[in-house]
């Protein structure tokens, strides 16, 4: 590190961020409360619209940041995790912090890193380093408003030391079970704690039991509204179209019909619903209909049923779990006319892939797995061998993201399509070599 913390460059950042690397996930808010603190609590310089649930954060975030954005509002959004480079987590007006910025979001995180090992003897996670970052951004820039995804769940969460205004839960299914519980229950629990006193909450999720759930939260936390996917809100129409879908939404205060989203898939038309109702809480009033329809029309959710390139058409999805895998699915048989199916697959070897291959080999696509550079992804030889016991007879072990991407693309006509899915690790990597690494 630099003599000292205001002389730390980018290159000097990224490096301090990689030691943290290796200390894993840390559960709990002792460690993020006092690094806030220690350098005079960023994240209240505005209010928060908190993110939580299972799949259609990131792209929820993107939309209600977008929204708010074509309101007029100065938006501070943070989500994770990056695909190519950290600096997209942090996004002013929906920009990745440049190079600069993040150096300063850094100088300024790290007064509170170092007072965090004297007091404690403890370093920060690489999660906690980070969100402490955007806070810190975010006072700086200033923003008019925090759009905040969780990390993982939702009351242990580094990013609950913030309060939320509006409180979201796009919807509730089994992933990361091992921080979070096995069943839907279990993890809605853990995401309702980011109800706050005086949250509004908005609820994506319609399973009857899950929303109780949270409902109970809200009365016990003192949250001043529960705002229901079905009863207060919903989707009312939507229907496919060149580069993306029109939609239709019931919002809070009005309706919204014959919106352009060109993003694929009926979840991205929920994620549209909520991302409205979101923005019309912390408003508390309908939004103009131009200014909706403007702000979801140049939204964009990079390696989420991302096309880049054609011929054959490459599509990229980082559907990580059985839920997510079920709606990619379904989106690339509505949205994309092709020939044969070919899949690139990685994920992470705590996942639960057998199902997620299983619907795979349901469309008779051929499978190209493969693994990332992380210790923690699935080996590629495990993955094949999985596939072929579920029955896929078309498929083949691949050492890196690279040799899959070939083997893939070499194996399709140009009226195929090759699918790129599993863990947005693989995601990133496949974007860096199809796409390149973008310029911040």
């Amino acid at each position: 590190m630099p003599a000292t913390y205001r002389d730390a460059t980018y290159t000097e950042a990224l490096q301090y961020l990689e030691t943290l690397t290796n200390l894993g996930i840390k559960p709990g808010l002792s460690r993020m409360e006092a690094l806030v603190s220690a350098i005079g609590d960023p994240h209240r310089c505005a209010p928060v619209i908190h993110i939580t649930g299972t799949n259609g954060k990131t792209s929820t975030a993107r939309m209600v940041s977008s929204i708010l954005q074509a309101a007029g509002l100065r938006t501070g959004t943070y989500t994770s995790p990056h695909l190519q480079v950290v600096n997209e987590r942090i996004e002013i007006d929906l920009e990745p912090l440049d190079k600069q910025r993040f150096a300063s979001a850094f100088a300024d995180a790290y007064v509170a890193a170092v007072e965090l090992e004297r007091l404690s003897g403890e370093k920060p996670s690489y999660f906690e380093m980070v969100t402490l970052m955007a806070f810190a951004a975010f006072a700086d820039a200033p923003v008019s408003v925090q759009v905040v995804e969780v990390g993982m769940g939702g009351k242990w969460d580094a990013t609950n030391v913030a309060d939320a205004d509006v409180a979201v839960v796009t919807n509730v299914s089994v992933d990361h079970v091992e921080y979070l519980g096995s069943t839907p229950p279990l993890i809605a629990a853990e995401k309702a704690g980011i109800i706050k006193e005086g949250s509004l909450l908005i609820v994506g999720e319609t399973q009857p039991d899950i929303v109780e759930i949270f409902e109970s939260v809200a009365t016990d936390s003192g949250a001043d509204q529960v705002i229901k996917n079905g009863d207060d809100f919903r989707l009312l129409e939507r229907k496919p179209a060149v580069g993306g879908q029109l939609i239709s939404v019931k919002g809070i205060y009005d309706t919204y019909e014959d919106l352009f989203l060109p993003l694929f898939g009926s979840f991205q038309a929920h994620n549209a619903a909520v991302a409205i109702a979101a923005c019309e809480a912390l408003c508390e009033s309908s939004i103009d209909r131009a200014i909706v329809e403007a702000a979801l029309s140049q939204t964009t959710s990079p390696g989420r049923m991302e096309v880049v390139s054609r011929h054959p058409l490459v599509v990229l999805d980082g559907a990580h779990n059985p839920a997510g895998m079920a709606a990619c699915i379904d989106a690339v048989r509505e949205s994309f006319a092709y020939d044969q199916l070919h899949v690139v697959f990685g994920v992470f070897a705590d996942k639960d892939y057998l199902p997620m291959l299983a619907a795979l080999g349901g469309v008779g696509a051929s499978v190209f797995t493969t693994q990332t550079a992380l210790a923690r992804s699935a080996p590629a030889e495990n993955l094949a061998s999985a596939a072929r016991k579920v029955g896929i007879d078309s498929v083949s072990a691949n050492p890196d993201v690279v040799a899959a991407l070939d083997a893939a693309k070499r194996a399709a006509s140009d009226d195929d399509l090759v699918l790129v899915t599993g863990s947005l690790y693989l995601i990133g990597e496949a974007r860096t070599y199809l796409v390149g690494v973008p310029e911040i």
